[in-house]
């Protein structure tokens, strides 16, 4: 459906299911960030540059965490292997950098080109949704515990 149609009955009922589910999905991607700052938090890495703090209320779209450029890369693979899933980038480039800016005069951003290529996204939405029990949750504490302490804790990253 383009911007100017009108939603079929089959695609407004998918879209329905879909936002009944909402507040589960929050809080399921809320209580990941809060296990990923709680991990983070113990970790003692100079790989680490950035992680978000924990705010009430976020509803977190993606997890961020700014690492050593040099070794993004190889974090990254790290990480993929260690938990299963895929690690975003989000945006590796800088706005302001692409061509088309350039040539309307804009000057780069240096935050912007920096934190670019320092940026990984842990997943939100990799576990089954049923965080409810509290084995599921210690599991799944102890997979991301055990997955983050073996990557940025690792001397040849």
């Amino acid at each position: 459906i383009d911007f100017d149609g009108r939603l079929d009955h089959f695609s407004a009922e998918v879209g329905l299911i879909s936002l009944a589910q909402y507040d589960n999905r929050v809080t399921h991607r809320q209580i990941l960030a809060r296990i990923y700052t709680e991990v983070l938090s113990s970790i003692r890495s100079q790989d680490i540059i950035w992680f978000p703090p924990v705010i009430s209320g976020a509803t977190w779209s993606h997890y961020p965490v700014l690492v050593v450029p040099e070794k993004r890369s190889s974090i990254i693979s790290k990480l993929e292997i260690e938990l299963n899933c895929e690690i975003g980038v989000i945006v590796d480039y800088s706005i302001a950098d692409l061509k088309a800016y350039q040539m309307r005069g804009y000057s780069s951003c240096i935050n912007a080109k920096t934190e670019a290529s320092q940026i990984i996204n842990l997943p939100l939405t990799w576990f089954e949704p049923n965080l409810g029990s509290a084995m599921a949750l210690e599991k799944i504490k102890d997979i991301i515990r055990k997955s983050l302490i073996s990557v940025f804790e690792a001397k040849d990253i």
